[in-house]
């Protein structure tokens, strides 16, 4: 249960991040790809439920954030400069 609010705060950094520095967010964004990739494939070794579990939560945490910075450069192109 410790996954979801790091989830939902990387969310909402990833999002800030778009629409402060859109440029700058893309660096950070691969970043937290490759830590994800990391984990993602450390539970895949993992048997089991739990590491299919764990998999499919960090692959949706990484759809997630590439989403919320997509997201935050789209609103930044919104503002007024």
């Amino acid at each position: 249960m410790k996954l979801l609010p790091i989830l939902i705060l990387g969310t909402i950094v990833m999002f800030l991040a778009g629409v402060i520095a859109p440029r700058r967010s893309k660096r950070l964004e691969a970043w937290v790809d490759k830590r994800l990739r990391k984990g993602r494939r450390k539970s895949e070794r993992n048997a089991g439920r739990i590491g299919d579990l764990t998999a499919k939560s960090l692959a949706y945490g990484q759809r997630l954030a590439d989403g919320a910075v997509k997201y935050g450069r789209r609103v930044r192109t919104w503002l007024p400069v």
